[in-house]
């Protein structure tokens, strides 16, 4: 008779710990439900155009077989991911299978938000902080909040999906690393941090740069004071969790670097002054208050106590580093520097809350510690008087925090909201081939429609044909620079009037205003018609429009159909049609973009070949960052296909070669663990031991 199992049982602190985690997880769920059975369109700014990018991964991309391609539905296209991670959509696009594109949305960014509770209780755990104290302090995230970082406002007011993600990945890697440094963990382990740290760079940038530097300076904290026998271990543990995260990621990444000078301007976040920004950071004014601050305050002071030099050097040396960053002090002075020096510094505001509320929690154990070694005729009173404490925080710091932000949860289904089936009606009645839409950006249009990217990110879900040149991820190309200006000024008379010729040569036909006191400025303009108009969206037509998809008139005047179909575009016309040198398109410019000409006059202009036969390619470049066809042509069909170069071929060998390499590693890990720990294994020892007896 086989023998039962015994059974699981578990220490009183474990059972503490999961109680409080479930009450914490509860309220993290309750916060966040009237989000997930509520009509209309989650409020967030940005998650509406992570969706709408997730849903053409998933039904455009990954239904063909592709992890990469060109987006048309923004800025007169760009390569997905070539510049953002990719690792968001490979997770929501899948789900839009599974779900109602809107729900999917709305299950992803609450399990952002609820994803935070284990991992904060790793990070905790990892720096030896017992159960019931890293639980309870993983209940501060409650109020942890930075508005273009993690927490409320992050994901449910600017919709910063990514960033949660990479939130996530970032603080769970950080943990492994620092058992993987101090524990002497195993082979399997390490190679597992390795393989978090690949998804944290496939996930978000800004994290993965965080990252890099705080365990660099982990890393110095764990070989401080150490012989070098000590210190060689620590180094080939660190080196190999980067070599697998970047073997795995190098696909992405090496193209990323490959084209970094390709990338448009990052688009500008609202900020303080530094002063101001320092004053906030700390004293924690959007993440509980100053009593967090405190309570930090006390946690360095109790590693000073007990003694924990290395982790008392780690959070003071990576604390001071992240208040630099996050008031841009050093960013120039770092790698990349135009970019973390730009205005998407205050990123890694996030992570300066996180160090504090991570020394918040170790700030409450040594409340318990100070507690409980009183003397015991005092001990009833110390162990009150830290239960009030506690008690006191969570209800008049934290809980009000928490409820504060809830506000940044909004669903949106209302009048306005409405309007976006008759808009796109409308353009789904009068879009001709080749015709391109600029609809408007104004920060006042959230009070209507909660997102001030309400229509370029919705619009295209409800009209795939659409093409707007306006979009919320202007670093995707050079090209969106003036078309994002012209959205966010439509309300300038002056400056809209001037920019009546640029709009037609990039193929704008129609201007979609989203604030009702920009029509003052649209009516007045004579090159504009009003053909439609709602209570606050409103629909303009561009007279004498003639340059569809950009072209000459005489060639737009021929265009029969322009398909984005498979990542190409195909041009027909009704004629052989001659396009000059220089000639520009509408799509914005990209050195991937490949012109051919599918109907040229050396097979009499009728677009038949063989099925083998690509056309002609005609060389392009870059015509104030449109694309421009560098050489004339004779044509009656005309393809521009995205097509990367073989070195990028080369980067998605190298991933594949890293996966391979983590199989063997994992095969091998006996002499792998051999080799971080300087030990010779035990089949070599055997061997030595018989050659020298021979």
């Amino acid at each position: 008779m086989p023998r039962s199992r015994p059974k699981k049982r578990y220490s009183l602190d474990q059972l503490v710990a999961y109680a409080i985690l479930t009450v914490v997880g509860v309220a993290m769920l309750v916060t966040v439900w009237p989000s997930l059975n509520a009509d209309g369109y989650l409020a967030a700014w940005d998650a509406g155009g992570h969706l709408l990018k997730a849903e053409f991964f998933a039904h455009q991309l990954l239904a063909h077989g592709q992890l990469d391609g060109w987006f048309p539905a923004w800025h007169g296209g760009f390569g997905l991911f070539q510049y953002y991670p990719p690792l968001l959509y490979y997770l929501l696009g899948p789900l839009t299978y599974l779900f109602q594109p809107e729900l999917a949305l709305r299950l992803f960014t609450a399990a952002l938000w609820i994803g935070l509770l284990p991992a904060t209780y790793y990070l905790l755990r990892s720096f030896s902080l017992s159960r019931p104290f890293a639980a309870l302090g993983s209940g501060l995230l409650l109020s942890l909040n930075a508005s273009f970082g993690v927490g409320l406002g992050a994901l449910y007011g600017v919709g910063l999906l990514p960033n949660g993600l990479g939130f996530i990945l970032a603080i769970w890697a950080l943990g492994r690393l620092k058992r993987d440094l101090f524990d002497r963990r195993g082979t399997s382990d390490i190679l597992l941090t390795g393989v978090v740290f690949g998804l944290l760079v496939l996930a978000h940038t800004f994290s993965a740069y965080w990252f890099l530097l705080a365990s660099a300076v982990l890393v110095v904290s764990a070989a401080w004071g150490r012989h070098r026998a000590g210190i060689v271990p620590i180094l080939k543990r660190y080196g190999l969790v980067l070599a697998v995260g970047l073997a795995l990621s190098a696909y992405w990444w090496i193209p990323l670097l490959g084209t970094f000078d390709e990338m448009g301007a990052t688009g500008a976040i609202q900020q303080q002054s530094p002063g101001e920004i320092l004053k906030g950071l700390l004293l924690s004014q959007d993440s509980g208050g100053w009593p967090l601050s405190v309570l930090a305050a006390a946690g360095l002071a109790y590693l000073g106590f007990r003694r924990r030099f290395r982790e008392l050097g780690f959070f003071a040396a990576t604390g001071i580093l992240t208040l630099l960053l996050s008031v841009n002090a050093i960013n120039g002075l770092l790698p990349f520097g135009g970019i973390v020096g730009s205005s998407q510094f205050i990123r890694f505001h996030a992570f300066f809350a996180l160090l504090l509320m991570v020394l918040g929690a170790i700030g409450l154990a040594g409340l318990w510690h100070a507690a409980v070694r009183v003397r015991r005729r005092y001990r009833p009173v110390g162990i009150a008087v830290a239960v009030s404490t506690v008690a006191l925080l969570f209800n008049f710091v934290v809980l009000p925090t928490l409820y504060g932000k809830a506000g940044f949860i909004r669903v949106v289904d209302n009048e306005p909201t409405a309007e976006l089936d008759q808009l796109a009606e409308q353009l789904a009645d009068r879009l001709r081939p080749g015709e391109f839409v600029l609809s408007e950006f104004n920060w006042e249009s959230r009070y209507f429609l909660g997102s001030p990217h309400f229509v370029n990110q919705r619009l295209p879900r409800e009209l795939p044909e659409i093409r707007d040149l306006d979009g919320n991820f202007p670093e995707g190309t050079k090209g969106a620079a003036r078309p994002v200006l012209i959205a966010s000024t439509m309300g300038d008379r002056l400056f809209l009037g001037s920019q009546a010729e640029y709009l037609r040569s990039r193929g704008v036909r129609y201007l979609v205003s989203t604030f009702p006191i920009t029509r003052r400025s649209l009516d007045r303009q004579e090159w504009l018609r009003p053909v439609w108009q709602g209570r606050i969206l409103s629909l303009y037509e561009v007279r004498r429009f003639d340059r569809a998809f950009g072209l000459p008139p005489r060639a737009a005047g021929s265009l029969t159909s322009a398909e984005f179909r498979n990542g190409s575009y195909r041009l027909r016309f009704s004629r052989p049609v001659e396009l000059a040198d220089g000639t520009t398109l509408a799509l914005s410019y990209h050195p991937w973009l490949v012109v051919r000409n599918e109907g040229s006059a050396s097979n009499g202009g009728t677009g038949e070949r063989g099925a083998a036969d690509r056309g002609d390619e005609l060389r392009t470049k870059d015509s104030s960052d449109r694309l421009a066809i560098a050489e004339p042509a004779v044509t009656k069909e005309l393809t521009v296909s995205y097509e990367p170069p073989g070195w990028v071929r080369g980067s998605w060998i190298v991933s594949v070669l890293g996966l391979l390499g983590l199989g063997i590693l994992l095969a091998k890990r006996r002499r792998i663990t051999a080799w971080l720990t300087d030990r010779v294994p035990a089949r070599g020892r055997r061997k030595r031991r018989t050659a020298r007896r021979r």
